[in-house]
């Protein structure tokens, strides 16, 4: 200490002594030195130039803190550039080694002559979350030798990956997911040998598993997911990669069975195998993955028994998914003195959906923590215990217990779902008895669907501030819907309570601002007027008020709903002209479906909107898709994490088709429809309608149409189904219906045309039946010859012999395709279909007094 002392003593006298002049020159070297940039001014010459050539796009980014981090970008005085935001330096050496440039709103293209590549001292590149314009990754990545870490996730690049990558023989971690990458993986991604992390997700790579990936023996990251045509078997190169942590290799397009050798793998903490077509029984070598705490095999051919045991032993596993197999889950049925909670795993996820239950698994009692479980698609029968309804009370968010045997809750009477932070209930496809459970405030998505609910809707539902989705379908509820339900407008996205008693009047359920985007209300006994709050609607796409008893006239006032697509009034007591739009900004603009069959319309067809439904004029079917209500929604899933899915909402229909009513379960955006069938229409056929080239089916039948037929129709080549029967029209078929190639069903049976049929294509397919009581009419299918015809008799149909209230279709979920002879509906999945025998209401042609009809049937 002393010595010290006198050293610090000797230097302050020395430098005390110092001339005046010496002493100014050290001080201004001393504060010259430290004035001088950090950085070399080369690298900061090309960061400004790599800033340059992007523009600053907020779409460019996706994630919720994203910001343009070189928009601060600047060399000026007093303005270094190492400080620049995203800019790491080495403090010795002034080089750039980091560039932390993930969601920085960067669009534009780069290639291999950017100044990027002149920061030749870069350890880190990270360029996650930006949009480089469908570029190539650049091969001069390979100039930055000492790369450890590169990310160039979700950035917008595509073609093949530069096998110069593999002269990066630095890196630890490299993620180029999520992009629209193609090809084979490189073989030179063999010379990665440090490389801990390897993301290539959702890259649209195909053919085999590439095994070079596995030559990284360290890695202990491995993402090769959502490729889904990345074919062949899980490779066995992969067993080498013992100090694998995370192996993720879900959503392709893999087969055969599932390796023992998985087993051996006992430092993974997370696996995930989803949505392949695996098969076989689930190896029970699995049982030593002790470390596990992630586990996802849903969505593959597995079967076999499983006997849940095996996964008690997991302590750390909280995420186990094996719903949509073949598997048999055998559970015993736990208690307390053996199995507490203390030796067994607290699951967050839970996911045993059709896994062959027949009861709720007993160590369920133990579960404190879950928050998401599925159940569905089980053989559970009964009550739902009144111990289910005390599992994991303050946690529970999601509880899909669908398409199982439940009658009801053994609590009876269970007013208020007991689960506090609950979002998703799914329990449709059931037996319940009873009053509606009344869900708690937080839930988004209520669907009961196809159960024997009765009763009314209580006010309670109106809480439901965040609601998204209501399905009460096809149950036998009754009574009024309260007008509270305007209060959810706001946040409702569909309202579902299809083939119910609810009778009344429609309440008022939208206000401004509202959401809703389908509204099915059909096969009830709603009476009076349509709400004028409809109006109000503007995100509304389907509107389903068929079969009712509605008295109303044509609401031309929905014309202006920006994005309605579908319109259902059938079977109701709809009277009036259809009338013509308002105005150039009342006409429906996005209509593809419109029935408004079974009514009281009188007056002539709307040729007006036929000229102004652009929507139904464009048949490309290259870019369709099927029509759907969804929403983004979030649950915990964890104790310190969400999960964020996209929840669809398919759309469906009934559509009458020669006199059968068939449900399409689902419709792609390309299918148009016109029926005006059944009501009292008069005049003729405008030549209008022959300029909606994209209709498929249309049905003006059972009307009061005279005239003949248009010419212009044989320009609608994607027909169909067409039906024009029971009407007064006369002439000829016009000759040019002969290129309608598509055309399977054709009925124009009880009019009064003459002359001959067109023979051809479609035309040799069509029964007699589709030209009964026109007898003017000659040529083949009938036994009436036309004189000047010189055609030969064509052979007849397979299908001959089968009456018009029959459809040669008994099938659920079955997709159907276009076809030349047999002319299939284009681009639908139809399902349970129901026969429904038309009523024959021809008189009409003679009296503008309707004959009193039944109502539809239900389904």
């Amino acid at each position: 200490m002393e010595l010290t002392e006198s050293l610090f003593f000797i230097f302050t006298q020395s430098f005390l002594k110092l001339p005046l002049l010496h002493l100014a020159l050290i001080l201004i070297t001393f504060f010259f030195s430290c004035a001088q940039p950090l950085c070399h001014n080369d690298e900061s010459i090309a960061l400004l130039q790599f800033k340059d050539s992007f523009v600053i796009d907020k779409f460019a980014s996706y994630e919720s803190a994203a910001h343009p981090k070189t928009a601060s970008w600047a060399q000026e005085k007093n303005h270094d550039s190492c400080f620049w935001d995203g800019v790491k330096y080495d403090e010795e050496t002034g080089h750039v080694i980091a560039l932390h440039l993930n969601s920085s709103c960067l669009h534009g293209s780069i290639n291999s002559t950017s100044s990027l590549f002149q920061l030749s001292q870069l350890q880190v590149l990270d360029l996650y979350d930006n949009d480089f314009n469908q570029s190539q990754i650049p091969s001069a990545l390979a100039d930055l030798s000492k790369l450890t870490y590169l990310d160039l996730e979700w950035s917008g690049f595509s073609g093949s990956i530069p096998s110069s990558i593999g002269k990066l023989t630095m890196l630890t971690y490299l993620s180029l997911s999520q992009n629209k990458l193609n090809g084979q993986i490189p073989y030179a991604f063999g010379n990665l040998s440090r490389l801990l992390y390897l993301g290539l997700a959702g890259c649209s790579f195909s053919d085999f598993f590439p095994p070079i990936v596995c030559k990284p023996t360290s890695a202990t990251h491995l993402y090769i997911s959502k490729n889904y045509y990345l074919n062949g078997q899980i490779p066995s190169s992969l067993q080498k990669l013992t100090q694998l942590n995370s192996l993720d290799i879900s959503l392709n397009n893999l087969s055969g069975q599932i390796p023992p050798w998985l087993g051996n793998l006992t430092q993974l903490t997370s696996l995930s195998l989803e949505k392949n077509n695996l098969q076989g029984i689930l190896p029970k070598s699995f049982s030593r993955l002790k470390n596990l705490e992630y586990l996802n095999l849903v969505s593959n051919h597995l079967s076999g028994t499983v006997d849940f045991d095996m996964f008690l032993g997991m302590k750390n596993l909280n995420r186990l998914q094996l719903s949509a197999n073949k598997l048999s889950v055998l559970t015993t049925d736990t208690n307390s003195s053996t199995n507490g909670t203390s030796t067994m795993p607290q699951f967050y996820i839970l996911g045993l959906g059709s896994c062959n239950l027949r009861n709720f698994p007993g160590f369920l009692r133990y579960q404190n923590n879950l928050m998401f479980l599925t159940l569905d698609g089980n053989q559970i029968h009964g009550k739902v215990p009144k111990w289910v309804l005390n599992i994991s009370l303050k946690t529970m968010a999601v509880l899909q217990l669908s398409g199982n045997f439940l009658t009801g809750f053994d609590q009876p009477p269970l007013a208020v779902l007991p689960w506090v932070r609950l979002q998703i209930f799914d329990i449709f496809d059931n037996m319940l008895e009873g009053p509606l459970p009344i869900p708690p405030p937080s839930t988004v998505n209520y669907r009961v669907r196809r159960n024997k609910l009765s009763g009314q809707v209580s006010p309670a539902f109106c809480n439901l501030r965040s609601i998204k989705y209501i399905d009460f379908g096809d149950n036998k509820l009754s009574g009024m819907l309260p007008d509270c339900l305007v209060n959810l407008s706001d946040s409702l996205l569909v309202l579902n309570l299809v083939n119910n008693s609810f009778g009344g009047s429609i309440p008022e359920i939208c206000t401004d601002g509202s959401q809703l985007r389908m509204i099915d209300l059909s096969y009830n006994k709603f009476e009076g007027h349509l709400p004028r709050s409809l109006r109000s609607c503007l995100m509304l796409q389907t509107l389903n008020l068929g079969n009712n008893q509605l008295g109303d006239e044509f609401p031309s006032w929905l014309g202006t709903l920006p994005d309605l697509r579908i319109l259902m009034l059938r079977y109701n007591q709809l009277q009036g002209n259809i009338e013509k739009p308002i105005s150039n900004s009342v006409f429906f603009p996005k209509i593809r479906v419109i029935d408004l069959s079974y009514n009281d319309f009188t007056g002539k067809l709307p040729s007006e909107y036929f000229q102004k439904w652009n929507s139904m004029k464009a048949f490309d079917a290259t870019n369709s898709s099927y029509m759907k209500a969804n929403s983004n929604i979030t649950a915990r899933t964890s104790a310190d994490s969400d999960a964020s899915w996209t929840q669809y909402y398919p759309i469906s229909i009934k559509i009458t088709i020669k006199g059968v009513d068939r449900v399409f379960q689902k419709i792609q955006d390309v299918f148009v429809v016109i029926d005006f069938s059944s009501n009292m229409l008069e005049g003729e056929i405008p030549d209008s309608i022959g300029g909606l080239q994209g209709i498929r089916v249309l049905n003006l039948s059972n009307n009061i149409l005279s005239g003949s037929r248009p010419s212009t129709l044989g320009n609608i080549t994607v027909f169909e189904s067409f039906d024009l029967s029971q009407n007064g029209l006369h002439g000829e078929i016009p000759l040019q219906l002969k290129q309608l190639t598509f055309l399977s069903i054709f009925n124009v049976s009880r009019n009064n045309l003459t002359g001959p049929i067109p023979q051809g294509n479609q035309f040799a397919t069509f029964e007699t039946s589709s030209y009964d009581g026109n007898l003017g009419l000659c040529g083949y299918p009938l036994a009436t010859k036309c004189w000047n015809s010189e055609s030969p008799k064509l052979p007849p149909p397979a299908s001959e012999g089968k009456g018009d209230s029959e459809f040669p279709f008994q099938f659920d979920w079955i997709t159907i395709l276009p076809g030349y002879v047999g002319g299939l509906v284009v681009g639908i999945v139809g399902g349970n279909f129901v026969f429904v025998k038309k009523q024959l209401w021809f008189l009409k042609r003679q009296m503008k007094r309707r004959p009193r009809r039944r109502r539809g049937f239900r389904t």
